[in-house]
């Protein structure tokens, strides 16, 4: 039987009565990615549990697609998963 990563946060936060903190937000609406302050919205989302992140269009990572093509992250989207990873 498969335990989602939710599934067990949820069980976790039942179990020592702690509430579980999830935030989500559309990326979209926080300004164009040159401008944006990405330390500070880590900052500002860094005590959440669970951290959904909407319209997020370019990857972070290298990666590669199922016809087994790669493709190459994007700079600006690193740098913000850099940022909320250093939080």
């Amino acid at each position: 039987m498969k335990l989602s990563l939710v599934t067990l946060l949820l069980a976790s936060s039942l179990c020592f009565g702690e509430p579980l903190e999830v935030c989500s937000f559309n990326i979209q609406f926080l300004g164009h990615f040159k401008n944006r302050d990405d330390a500070a919205l880590a900052n500002l989302v860094k005590d959440y549990d669970i951290i959904v992140i909407q319209e997020l269009v370019a990857p972070p990572e290298n990666g590669t697609y199922p016809d087994g093509s790669s493709y190459n992250s994007d700079v600006q989207s690193k740098s913000f998963f850099d940022e909320m990873g250093g939080q």
